[in-house]
């Protein structure tokens, strides 16, 4: 097992706008009133000052193919969906695992402000949402170098709870390899990370990969969707 060493950084407060808008349920800034967007202009504000970024990535050899799961030393992802795809990919050589936390200030902010400011309390709800996702994909990108470094392809990210991964199975998988406490993250037995602004996932890097994410393999409506459905791709 083997760390690969993550910087992050707190993204632009533009860059958490877009993703803040879109998970509060508008279609775009047009809709959005001036001030609503001065709401959730202090969210991202208040977000960005109190938000300290951590996070934790290691990575094992890969050892084969399961029924519906990726085996790593001391590693089991079960997830169909991405056991096809990997089925699909040529010399898989390592499966890495990761976790973020924006850390407990966040977290005691919505907290208090729920108690008396609802709005400011979802503004900043919102805006913490993005931001971990952002520094997730800070992550993902650092892995992509790391791997191509080595000649290797890396897949795209994919937490427990998303795609046919559930929650608390995903959890039982990583976690004990991964040991996020050492960065302040604990874990219910459903699967909820302590800070809530966690994110944490897998990568599977091949030397080559037909593409990044199973997507195209499955025909199910998901807002979270990568790549259009290709109705004539088969296991």
């Amino acid at each position: 097992m083997d760390t690969i060493m993550i910087e992050l950084s707190v993204s632009r407060p533009e860059d958490i706008l877009v993703g803040a808008i879109s998970h509060l349920g508008y279609p775009g800034p047009e809709a959005v009133s001036d001030n609503i967007l001065a709401q959730i202009d202090d969210g991202i504000d208040t977000c960005r000052k109190l938000a300290r970024p951590e996070a934790i990535c290691r990575s094992t050899a890969y050892t084969g193919l399961g029924k519906n799961a990726i085996r790593g030393e001391r590693l089991c992802l079960e997830t169909a969906n991405w056991t096809r795809l990997a089925t699909r990919m040529s010399g898989i050589k390592e499966l890495s695992c990761f976790a973020i936390t924006l850390g407990n200030a966040v977290d005691e902010r919505i907290s208090r402000l729920g108690k008396s400011a609802m709005l400011q309390a979802l503004m900043l709800d919102a805006a913490a949402s993005v931001l971990a996702d952002l520094c997730a994909d800070q992550i993902q990108q650092q892995v992509y170098i790391h791997y191509q470094r080595k000649g290797l392809k890396s897949s795209a990210r994919f937490s427990p709870g998303y795609c046919d991964w559930p929650m608390q199975e995903g959890q039982r998988a990583i976690i004990p390899f991964l040991r996020p406490s050492s960065i302040g993250i604990s874990v219910a037995d459903s699967g909820l990370m302590t800070p809530r602004k966690s994110v944490s996932g897998a990568i599977i890097a091949a030397e080559r990969m037909l593409a990044e994410s199973p997507c195209f393999l499955c025909a199910r409506d998901c807002r979270h969707r990568r790549a259009p459905y290709q109705d004539r791709a088969r296991p």
